[in-house]
Parts: structure tokens; sequence; C-alpha cells
């Protein structure tokens, strides 16, 4: 059996009982799509904030030279917060697991994002208390507000990610029709010739 013939025989694990099921492979897709969104909401996030920053902070004149350790802050944030935040991916994973068997039966999709919002949110809360109390030693420091730009894309990289995954999985199992076939020109000089 060819590998499009087993893509062709995989039975899709929703029924009408259980609209929302979801197999392992699901499952991991979505984790890697919450990561991945959740690393490119941190990068924009870190750009608007250094943009800004750096805006305000200086004149205009200074401005261009102020943001010559953008690149650099970028690499860094993508890097170390891709790897952490990969392992918190993996941790995470089991806790969206038991999300997704409770609201397995569940078919409207806000009830879903509602309830992997909060996951985010509580993932956001405890990265922001974490990084709060051991990095700075007090919750009102001033650096808490880096602290914030790093916790707060969870908050919306987790339900964006199950939507985006929910998206994938939809298109796969009930592909747009096909694009409506467009109506022959007919040729006035061919359909005299045929007519002789």
């Amino acid at each position: 059996m060819s590998t499009l013939e087993a893509s062709e025989a995989t039975v899709s694990p929703r029924t009408e009982d259980e609209p929302m099921a979801f197999t392992r492979d699901e499952l991991t897709a979505g984790g890697l799509c919450v990561w991945v969104t959740y690393v490119i909401l941190l990068l924009v996030a870190l750009t608007v904030t250094m943009i800004v920053a750096s805006f305000t902070a200086f004149d205009r004149t200074t401005f261009p030279q102020s943001l010559l350790a953008l690149p650099l802050v970028l690499f860094m944030a993508g890097f170390f917060g891709g790897c952490i935040s990969f392992v918190v991916m993996l941790i995470g994973l089991p806790l969206a697991w038991l999300i997704g068997r409770g609201l397995q039966r569940e078919p409207l999709i806000g009830i879903h994002l509602l309830a992997y919002t909060v996951l985010g949110t509580v993932v956001a809360t405890t990265a922001f208390l974490l990084l709060s109390a051991t990095a700075w030693g007090t919750f009102l420091a001033p650096a808490s507000f880096l602290g914030l730009i790093i916790a707060m894309p969870a908050v919306v990289a987790v339900p964006l990610g199950w939507w985006r995954n929910l998206r994938r999985i939809r298109r796969t199992e009930n592909p747009p029709p096909p694009p409506p076939a467009k109506p022959r020109r007919i040729d006035p000089d061919a359909a005299y010739e045929d007519s002789l």
C-alpha cells in the first residue's frame, strides 16, 4: 500500500457523538502550531516594543542607531524563547489533551476557544510570576514589563494555534470543491465551419 493510499484510508476520529474528537498526531500538530504562533507573536511584540521605546527614549536623529541591537535581541529571543517555549509546549500537551478530551462532545468552537484562552492565560500568568520572582526579585520591578511582553503572547497563541490547527484539519477532511469549469468560448468561425 502506497503512502497516498494509506492517507486516503485514514478514518477521521470525529463522529456525530464526538464532533471534536482528535488523534495523537492532531494533538502534536496543534502543539507545534501553538509553539510557532507563540514564537512569531513574541518576536512581533519585542520588535514593536523596541521600536516604540527607541522612538520615545531618543530624539529622531538617533532613532536609527538605537535600533542596531534589534537583530541581536530578536535572534536571542527567538532562540532562547523558542527553546523554553518548546519545553513549555511539551509540558502543556497533556493539559491540552485533558481539555480536548473533556470537550470532544462539544461542537461549539467558542467553548473550545474559551477553554484554550484560559489555558493560555494560566501559562502566561505562571510564566510571568516565575520570571518576576526569579529574574528580578520583586513583582513590582520596572523590568516586569519585559516579563509581560514575554508572557502575554501565550494568551493569544494558545487559542489561535488551536484554531489554526482545527482549520487545517477541516480543510484536509473536507477539501473545497473544485472551481466551476469556465464556459467554453465559442469561436464563430469554427461553429460556421462545423455547420458546413
